[in-house]
Protein backbone atom coordinates (compact mmCIF):
# COMPACT_ATOMS: atom_id res chain seq x y z
CA UNK A 1 0.00 0.00 0.00
CA UNK A 2 1.39 3.53 -1.17
CA UNK A 3 2.58 6.03 1.79
CA UNK A 4 -0.36 8.28 2.89
CA UNK A 5 0.51 11.76 3.23
CA UNK A 6 -1.40 13.00 6.53
CA UNK A 7 -1.25 16.95 6.90
CA UNK A 8 -0.56 17.72 10.36
CA UNK A 9 -1.89 20.87 11.69
CA UNK A 10 0.96 23.30 12.76
CA UNK A 11 0.24 24.31 16.39
CA UNK A 12 0.49 28.20 17.78
CA UNK A 13 3.20 28.27 20.25
CA UNK A 14 2.37 29.36 23.75
CA UNK A 15 4.08 32.81 24.93
CA UNK A 16 4.04 33.32 29.32
CA UNK A 17 1.81 35.44 30.90
CA UNK A 18 3.05 38.67 30.26
CA UNK A 19 5.01 38.45 26.96
CA UNK A 20 4.65 40.82 24.23
CA UNK A 21 3.94 37.56 21.66
CA UNK A 22 1.29 36.18 23.52
CA UNK A 23 -1.15 38.83 21.90
CA UNK A 24 -0.21 37.11 18.66
CA UNK A 25 -3.10 35.17 16.76
CA UNK A 26 -2.77 32.86 13.88
CA UNK A 27 -3.46 34.79 10.31
CA UNK A 28 -5.71 32.67 9.10
CA UNK A 29 -8.34 34.05 11.64
CA UNK A 30 -8.07 37.61 9.88
CA UNK A 31 -10.62 38.34 7.65
CA UNK A 32 -10.70 41.44 5.46
CA UNK A 33 -13.88 41.59 2.94
CA UNK A 34 -12.24 44.85 1.21
CA UNK A 35 -9.19 46.37 0.01
CA UNK A 36 -7.80 49.80 0.47
CA UNK A 37 -5.02 49.93 -1.94
CA UNK A 38 -2.66 52.83 -3.25
CA UNK A 39 -0.93 52.22 -7.03
CA UNK A 40 2.18 54.77 -7.48
CA UNK A 41 3.88 55.09 -10.52
CA UNK A 42 5.09 57.04 -13.73
CA UNK A 43 2.41 58.06 -16.25
CA UNK A 44 1.05 55.27 -18.41
CA UNK A 45 2.90 53.04 -16.67
CA UNK A 46 -0.55 50.72 -16.20
CA UNK A 47 -2.39 51.77 -12.94
CA UNK A 48 -5.44 52.43 -14.54
CA UNK A 49 -4.69 49.21 -16.12
CA UNK A 50 -4.16 47.18 -12.99
CA UNK A 51 -6.89 48.90 -11.01
CA UNK A 52 -9.22 47.68 -13.44
CA UNK A 53 -8.22 44.11 -12.52
CA UNK A 54 -10.36 44.46 -9.49
CA UNK A 55 -13.87 43.29 -8.75
CA UNK A 56 -16.88 44.84 -11.00
CA UNK A 57 -19.29 46.71 -11.27
CA UNK A 58 -15.86 49.50 -10.77
CA UNK A 59 -16.68 53.23 -10.96
CA UNK A 60 -13.70 54.98 -11.27
CA UNK A 61 -13.45 58.79 -10.42
CA UNK A 62 -11.48 60.72 -13.06
CA UNK A 63 -9.31 64.01 -12.10
CA UNK A 64 -7.46 63.19 -15.51
CA UNK A 65 -7.44 66.88 -17.95
CA UNK A 66 -7.79 64.96 -20.89
CA UNK A 67 -11.05 64.18 -22.86
CA UNK A 68 -11.45 60.68 -21.90
CA UNK A 69 -10.46 60.76 -18.66
CA UNK A 70 -6.85 58.82 -19.08
CA UNK A 71 -9.18 55.91 -19.31
CA UNK A 72 -8.61 54.80 -22.75
CA UNK A 73 -6.49 52.02 -21.56
CA UNK A 74 -9.62 50.02 -20.12
CA UNK A 75 -12.35 50.99 -22.80
CA UNK A 76 -12.58 47.46 -23.60
CA UNK A 77 -13.13 46.19 -19.90
CA UNK A 78 -16.82 45.29 -19.53
CA UNK A 79 -18.61 46.76 -15.66
CA UNK A 80 -16.40 49.87 -15.18
CA UNK A 81 -18.05 53.38 -15.54
CA UNK A 82 -16.09 56.43 -15.57
CA UNK A 83 -16.99 59.84 -13.48
CA UNK A 84 -14.69 62.90 -14.34
CA UNK A 85 -13.95 65.67 -12.20
CA UNK A 86 -13.03 69.21 -13.30
CA UNK A 87 -11.77 72.15 -11.48
CA UNK A 88 -14.44 73.71 -14.30
CA UNK A 89 -18.24 72.68 -14.41
CA UNK A 90 -18.34 69.58 -17.04
CA UNK A 91 -21.81 69.04 -19.20
CA UNK A 92 -24.40 67.63 -16.73
CA UNK A 93 -22.58 68.93 -13.97
CA UNK A 94 -24.26 70.19 -10.35
CA UNK A 95 -21.38 69.97 -8.98
CA UNK A 96 -17.58 70.30 -9.75
CA UNK A 97 -14.02 70.27 -8.80
CA UNK A 98 -12.77 68.78 -4.94
CA UNK A 99 -16.60 69.20 -4.05
CA UNK A 100 -17.60 66.48 -6.69
CA UNK A 101 -15.13 63.50 -5.08
CA UNK A 102 -16.56 64.34 -1.45
CA UNK A 103 -20.09 64.16 -3.10
CA UNK A 104 -19.83 61.01 -5.30
CA UNK A 105 -17.98 59.74 -1.59
CA UNK A 106 -21.40 60.75 0.52
CA UNK A 107 -23.36 59.24 -2.13
CA UNK A 108 -21.70 55.64 -1.87
CA UNK A 109 -21.64 55.75 1.52
CA UNK A 110 -25.52 55.42 1.80
CA UNK A 111 -25.63 53.54 -1.40
CA UNK A 112 -22.92 51.45 -2.90
CA UNK A 113 -23.95 49.87 -6.36
CA UNK A 114 -19.69 48.99 -6.88
CA UNK A 115 -17.85 46.90 -5.97
CA UNK A 116 -14.71 48.96 -6.67
CA UNK A 117 -14.19 52.36 -6.66
CA UNK A 118 -10.72 54.06 -8.23
CA UNK A 119 -9.42 57.80 -7.88
CA UNK A 120 -7.25 57.98 -10.79
CA UNK A 121 -5.48 59.88 -9.77
CA UNK A 122 -4.56 61.67 -6.82
CA UNK A 123 -2.39 63.82 -8.57
CA UNK A 124 -4.41 65.53 -10.92
CA UNK A 125 -7.01 65.93 -8.53
CA UNK A 126 -4.29 67.83 -6.31
CA UNK A 127 -3.85 70.40 -9.79
CA UNK A 128 -7.64 70.61 -9.27
CA UNK A 129 -7.46 71.96 -5.84
CA UNK A 130 -4.97 74.18 -6.96
CA UNK A 131 -6.86 75.85 -9.56
CA UNK A 132 -9.48 75.65 -6.88
CA UNK A 133 -7.61 77.93 -4.00
CA UNK A 134 -5.50 79.63 -6.84
CA UNK A 135 -8.83 81.11 -8.79
CA UNK A 136 -7.44 80.02 -11.84
CA UNK A 137 -8.65 79.11 -15.11
CA UNK A 138 -7.48 76.00 -15.36
CA UNK A 139 -3.95 73.97 -14.72
CA UNK A 140 -0.73 76.23 -15.56
CA UNK A 141 1.47 74.29 -17.77
CA UNK A 142 4.45 74.71 -15.83
CA UNK A 143 4.75 76.85 -12.63
CA UNK A 144 6.85 79.39 -12.27
CA UNK A 145 8.99 80.58 -9.35
CA UNK A 146 6.98 82.50 -7.09
CA UNK A 147 3.50 81.78 -8.99
CA UNK A 148 2.15 80.02 -5.65
CA UNK A 149 1.80 82.34 -3.08
CA UNK A 150 2.83 81.00 0.88
CA UNK A 151 0.77 78.94 2.38
CA UNK A 152 -1.02 77.72 -0.82
CA UNK A 153 0.95 74.18 -0.57
CA UNK A 154 -0.45 73.52 2.75
CA UNK A 155 -3.85 74.31 2.00
CA UNK A 156 -3.95 72.06 -0.96
CA UNK A 157 -2.65 69.37 1.24
CA UNK A 158 -5.07 69.96 3.95
CA UNK A 159 -7.70 70.32 1.20
CA UNK A 160 -6.69 67.01 -0.62
CA UNK A 161 -6.96 65.40 2.72
CA UNK A 162 -10.64 66.55 3.30
CA UNK A 163 -11.67 65.56 -0.18
CA UNK A 164 -9.97 62.50 0.05
CA UNK A 165 -11.18 61.01 3.59
CA UNK A 166 -14.70 60.48 2.94
CA UNK A 167 -13.63 57.98 -0.25
CA UNK A 168 -10.86 56.55 1.92
CA UNK A 169 -13.37 55.76 4.39
CA UNK A 170 -15.76 53.64 2.46
CA UNK A 171 -16.71 50.43 4.02
CA UNK A 172 -18.57 49.22 1.42
CA UNK A 173 -16.57 48.81 -1.22
CA UNK A 174 -12.78 48.28 -2.34
CA UNK A 175 -11.00 51.45 -2.64
CA UNK A 176 -8.15 52.12 -5.35
CA UNK A 177 -5.94 55.04 -5.33
CA UNK A 178 -3.65 55.91 -8.39
CA UNK A 179 -1.13 58.93 -7.78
Amino acid sequence: MPPTNKRIEPQAPSFPQGSVLAGAVPVTTLREDRVKVCIYGRNRSGKTTLAAQFAKPMLVISSEPDANGGATSISDVEGVLIVRVSAKPLPGDRVHGSAKVVAIANELAAHNPFKTVVMDTITSLQDVILVELMGLPKVPEMMSWGMVPDGVYQSRAEKLRETMRPLIDLTNCNVVILA
